[in-house]
C-alpha cells in the first residue's frame, strides 16, 4: 500500500515543515500538531500505533537518508508542570525544495526498510536538476497571521460586578475590593499580535544529458501570533548527478545545511497548580493593568509568586536554541554487465543545538532563585552505509524480473550535556557566565553519550508476467544492539501480489472502468524501539548507597536498571487488501483498502515484584490489534487548455484495540493526571 503527494499541490499557504504537507491528504495518515506555535512538531500516524510505549513516529527518509527522528534540542524548563513539547525535526528541511513526498503504510511496502520501518515510512524526494541551459528562479511570499477564535472571558468591569455581587451575598469580605483594580485588561488580546511571515528562496539548476545540477539558498522567518515566539531558518543545499563511461558510472551527491533559529515562549505542556503563560492567561486579574505608572510589569506583589503577569512572562524570560543540522548522501553504481548492477550509498545525518535559558531576577519566576541559568547542549549523529547488487535479466515483452540483495549498517551516537546556576547578582550576563552564580540549589550538571548499531541483510525480488500479474518478495535479517544477547537477530519476511484486471480480455469493451487492480500484501516486522542499554544493568551514583571508609564518607552505586536478558522484538504481522479503480478514462481515480495489524511482546515498563532495587523493568507484555478501511476519490471535475480544476476526498475509520496484557494483568500504568 503506497501513496505518493505532489509537494506543489501540498505547499500551500504557510508551510513550515513537511508535517504539515500530509495533513488530510493521504487515507490513513493521522497528523496532530502538537501546539500552535510555529515549527510545531506533529503526532503522525500511519495506520494507528503498533506500540503502547515504544516509538510509533514513522521513518522519514530523505533522499535516500534515514532520518533520526528525535528531536536535536534539549526539552524547556517546566515552570508548573511539564515543560512545553519540542519542535518539529523536518523544519530544517526546506518545503519548496521539495518534489514529492511517498507513503508506505503496509508491511509489505516497508519491508525492505526492516524494523527502523515498522511504523510505516515517509520518503521525501527533493527537486533535482535537469538537462539544459542555466536556469534561475526566484520565489517569495509574505503572510499574516491572526488568532481565529478567543475565550470568553470576563472583563474587567464584568470581574468587579461579580466581586461586588459575592460581597453583597456574603461569600466575601468587603475588603476584597481593595485589591481590585481600575483598569480593563483584556489579557489574551495583550499577548497576541499578528505573526508575519516571509519567505525568499533563490535556485539555480541546469546541465548537459551527463551532469545535471541545482542548488538553492533559503530564508524562512515565522512570528508567532503570541509575542516572543517565533522562528527562522536559513538554508543552502545543492544535489548533483553524472553519467559517465559509456552510462555505466552513475553517481550522485545530495547536500543540504541549514540552521534553525527558534525563540520559545514560556508555557507547559501539562500546566501543573502555577503554569506558564497561557494557564495565566486564563486566571489573571483583568482589572490589573500590564505596567505599573513606572513602566515596569505589574504584578500580584514582590518576589516569588505564582500568579503571575502572563504578558510579563513572555517579555521577561528568554529561551532561544540555535540549531544547526547537516544532511547528506553520496551514491554510486556501476553496470557491471547490462543486467547486473552494483550500487554503494554513504549517508550522515549529523544535528547539535544549544538551548538558552534565562530567568531574571525581576520576574517573579526567577526571584524565586535569584536568576536562573541554563545551557543545554544536544548532538545526534546517524551515519549510514548501505550496498545493493541488483538483477534485471530481459524475459521478453511484457515481462520483468528484478533480484535485489544488500547490505546496511547504521550508526547512532548521540551525546548531551546540561548545565544550569541560580543565585545572580546582575541579569546582565543571563546564560553567558554561568560561573556569576552559585551552585546552591542548582542541580548537579549532567553529561550522556548513547551510542547504538543497527545492521541489515536483506534481498527482494520483484515479478511481472504479461503486464497482469506481479508478485513482490522480501527477506530481511535486522540485528539491533539495542536487544539483549541472543535476541538481537530476527528475520522478517514480507510477501505482496497483484491482479490488474483491467489488461485482461474480459474487461477490454468495459466502458466504466478504464484501469481496475487488486492488490494483497502480508508481512511481518519488528520494532526495536528500546532506548540504548535498555536491557542491561545500569548503575548511577546515590546519596543513599553512602559508606563510611575511616573518616570519609563514600558516595557509591546503586542499581537505576535492573537487567532483562529475555527482551526480545516487538513483532507486527500485518494483511493489507486493496482495489485501485479508474473510472471513465481515468477521470475518477482512488483506492479501496482493508487492513488489520497485530502486534505481539509488546515493550513495556511493568512494576516487578518488590521488595527490590527498582520499580519497573522493561519486558515483552501482551497483544494489541488495529484494524482500519480507507478509500479515496480523486476527481477531475474540469480541464481545458489554461485551466483545470480537480477534488479529491479521503476516508479513513481505524479502531485500535489492546487484546492482552500479558500475564493475567487486570491493567498497565500508563500516565498520570494532575495539575489545576
Amino acid at each position: 500500500s503506497v501513496a505518493t503527494l505532489d509537494a506543489s499541490e501540498a505547499n500551500v499557504g504557510v508551510v513550515n515543515n513537511a508535517n504539515a504537507m500530509l495533513n488530510a491528504r493521504v487515507t490513513g495518515v493521522n497528523v496532530i500538531s502538537n501546539n500552535g506555535e510555529p515549527g510545531a512538531n506533529s503526532q503522525i500516524r500511519i495506520r494507528g500505533g503498533t506500540s503502547i510505549s515504544a516509538s510509533n513516529d514513522p521513518l522519514y527518509v530523505v533522499d535516500g537518508v534515514p532520518l533520526q527522528n528525535d528531536n536535536p534540542v534539549a526539552s524547556g524548563v517546566a515552570i508548573g508542570g511539564s515543560a512545553a513539547l519540542g519542535r518539529s525535526p523536518l523544519n530544517a528541511i526546506n518545503p519548496s525544495d521539495i518534489a514529492s513526498i511517498t507513503i508506505l503504510k503496509d508491511a509489505s511496502a516497508t519491508a525492505i526498510y526492516g524494523s527502523r520501518g515498522a511504523n510505516g515510512v515517509v520518503l521525501i524526494e527533493t527537486k533535482k536538476g535537469q538537462a539544459g541551459a542555466s536556469q534561475f528562479e526566484f520565489d517569495s511570499y509574505v503572510a499574516a497571521s491572526t488568532a481565529a477564535n478567543s475565550y470568553d472571558l470576563l472583563t474587567g468591569s464584568e470581574y468587579k460586578s461579580f466581586i461586588q455581587q459575592q460581597i453583597t451575598a456574603g461569600k466575601l469580605p468587603a475588603s476584597r475590593l481593595n485589591s481590585v483594580g481600575t483598569a480593563n485588561t483584556d489579557w489574551e488580546k495583550e499577548l497576541q499580535r499578528t505573526g508575519i511571515t516571509h519567505n525568499q528562496n533563490l535556485s539555480i539548476s541546469g546541465g548537459t544529458a551527463s551532469t545535471r545540477y541545482r542548488a538553492t539558498l533559503n530564508y524562512f522567518e515565522q512570528q508567532g501570533i503570541i509575542i516572543s515566539n517565533g522562528l527562522r531558518r536559513y538554508q543552502g543545499r545543492v544535489n548533483a548527478n553524472n553519467s559517465s563511461f559509456g552510462g555505466k558510472l552513475q553517481s550522485g551527491l545530495n547536500l543540504t545545511v541549514s540552521r534553525v533559529q527558534n525563540d520559545y515562549l514560556p508555557f507547559d505542556n501539562t500546566a501543573g497548580f502555577d503554569g506558564g503563560v497561557f494557564t495565566n492567561m486564563v486566571s489573571f486579574d483583568p482589572t490589573q493593568p500590564v505596567r505599573n505608572s513606572d513602566g515596569s510589569f505589574y504584578e500580584v506583589g514582590s518576589g516569588a509568586q505564582s500568579i503571575r503577569n502572563p504578558v510579563a512572562l513572555s517579555r521577561q524570560i528568554a529561551d532561544q536554541a540555535p540549531e544547526n543540522r547537516t544532511l547528506g548522501n553520496f551514491t554510486a553504481s556501476y553496470g557491471l554487465f547490462p543486467t547486473l548492477t552494483f550500487k554503494t550509498t554513504l549517508g550522515a545525518d549529523i544535528a547539535n543545538s544549544v538551548r538558552q535559558t534565562y530567568f531574571p531576577l525581576s520576574s517573579p519566576v526567577g526571584a524565586s532563585t535569584n536568576g536562573r541559568a541554563r545551557q543545554a547542549e544536544r548532538s545526534l549523529s546517524n551515519l549510514n552505509f548501505q550496498s545493493l547488487v541488483t538483477w534485471a535479466p530481459q524475459l521478453g515483452t511484457n515481462n520483468e524480473l528484478e533480484v535485489l540483495g544488500g547490505y546496511e549498517f547504521t550508526r547512532f551516537e548521540n551525546r548531551g550535556f546540561e548545565a544550569e546556576m541560580r543565585g545572580f547578582l546582575t541579569d546582565a550576563f543571563q546564560w553567558n557566565n554561568l560561573g556569576a552564580g552559585t551552585s546552591e540549589g542548582s542541580p548537579a550538571p549532567t553529561s550522556y553519550i548513547e551510542q547504538s548499531r543497527l545492521a541489515s541483510f536483506f534481498t527482494r525480488a520483484n515479478l511481472g508476467f504479461r503486464n497482469k500479474y506481479f508478485l513482490t518478495g522480501v527477506l530481511r535479517n535486522d540485528g539491533s544492539s539495542r536487544l539483549a544477547p541472543g535476541n538481537k537477530w530476527a528475520v522478517f519476511p514480507a510477501v505482496s501480489a497483484s491482479w490488474r484486471l483491467s489488461e485482461e480480455a474480459f474487461m477490454q469493451n468495459n466502458a466504466l472502468f478504464s484501469n481496475l487492480s487488486v492488490r494483497l500484501g502480508w508481512g511481518v516486522q519488528g520494532n526495536q524501539s528500546v532506548r540504548p542499554y535498555g536491557t542491561q544493568l545500569l548503575l548511577r551514583t546515590n546519596n543513599d548507597a553512602r559508606y563510611p571508609f575511616g573518616n570519609s564518607v563514600i558516595t557509591g552505586f546503586a542499581a537505576s536498571q535492573v537487567a532483562n536478558p529475555d527482551l526480545t522484538w516487538e513483532t507486527s504481522t500485518q494483511v493489507n487488501v486493496g482495489i485501485d479503480y479508474g473510472i471513465k478514462g481515468d477521470r475518477f481515480t482512488g483506492t479501496l483498502e482493508l487492513y488489520q495489524k497485530k502486534t505481539k511482546d509488546l515493550l513495556f515498563d511493568v512494576p516487578v515484584a518488590q521488595p527490590a532495587v527498582v520499580s519497573t523493568r522493561l519486558e515483552n507484555v501482551g497483544s494489541l490489534n488495529v484494524r482500519g478501511f480507507e478509500a479515496s476519490l480523486d476527481a477531475q471535475l474540469f480541464s481545458g487548455a489554461n485551466s483545470s480544476m480537480t477534488s479529491g476526498l479521503v476516508f479513513t475509520m481505524e479502531r485500535n484495540e489492546i487484546d492482552a496484557l500479558g500475564l493475567d494483568r487486570q491493567f498497565i500504568i500508563t500516565g498520570s493526571v494532575n495539575g489545576q
